[in-house]
């Protein structure tokens, strides 16, 4: 592994570059060998796959006027990556980007884009998690979340304290029902996706509200608890 000093040409850098990957940790950027990934076969690898190439044809299918509508939109509505720096969606990747986030969700697709903004963020977040209970309980707030809206759960569980370096191992493991109450139990599809919880890990989520109309999400808020017994 080696270190790495970013200077005035490269303030930033994440990702692979050709053989080398950068990354960082508590100590600064680092530099690895890449390898090469492994082909993923988990349900839920195998059924994201499937609802993208449902969603591939689909936009084939979509009329002229249609088109120029999410081109439109996905001009008008960049994305933020992970260095903070905006880009545009080409119009068929923000078409299937939205619709996979309310196929997942159970939620009706669209054919057109939004023309309502994002929803607001939650006010506050908390987690409890305990393995023998096999809880995982979200206390949210406001409370319920919203007549057409949900929560959209990612999670990261991890052994040590000090690993804070998420980015490559979230999982989105859950969509509410809408206008989801607090107390809401995630720990049936915590566990479905890293294993069953064991005492002293961290288990990290971070909940953005979804609208089920438009699939737009808010921005996270964290929250992280120890297991406990």
């Amino acid at each position: 592994m080696a270190l790495f000093t970013p200077g005035p040409l490269a303030g930033q850098v994440s990702g692979r570059v050709g053989s080398s990957v950068f990354s960082h940790n508590r100590g600064g950027t680092y530099i690895r060998n890449g390898t090469i990934p492994k082909k993923v076969l988990s349900p839920a690898a195998i059924a994201a796959k499937a609802r993208l190439t449902t969603l591939s044809r689909q936009w084939q299918a979509i009329a002229a006027d249609d088109r120029m509508a999410w081109t439109t939109w996905a001009a008008t509505n960049p994305i933020t990556n992970r260095l903070g720096g905006k880009t545009v969606l080409a119009p068929h990747m923000a078409y299937m980007q939205l619709n996979a986030r309310l196929n997942l969700g159970g939620f009706a697709e669209i054919s057109l884009p939004p023309i309502t903004p994002a929803p607001a963020p939650l006010t506050s977040l908390s987690l409890a998690c305990a393995a023998g209970a096999g809880t995982a309980v979200l206390t949210t707030a406001p409370t319920p979340v919203g007549a057409t809206l949900a929560l959209w759960v990612e999670a990261a569980v991890v052994d040590l304290p000090s690993q804070t370096y998420l980015e490559n191992i979230w999982k989105t493991i859950e969509v509410s029902s809408i206008n989801q109450a607090t107390g809401m139990d995630v720990a049936a599809t915590l566990e479905n996706r890293f294993g069953s919880m064991m005492e002293g890990q961290i288990v990290h989520v971070r909940v953005s509200v979804i609208d089920s109309l438009t699939g737009l999400l808010s921005g996270p808020l964290y929250a992280q608890d120890a297991v406990a017994a």
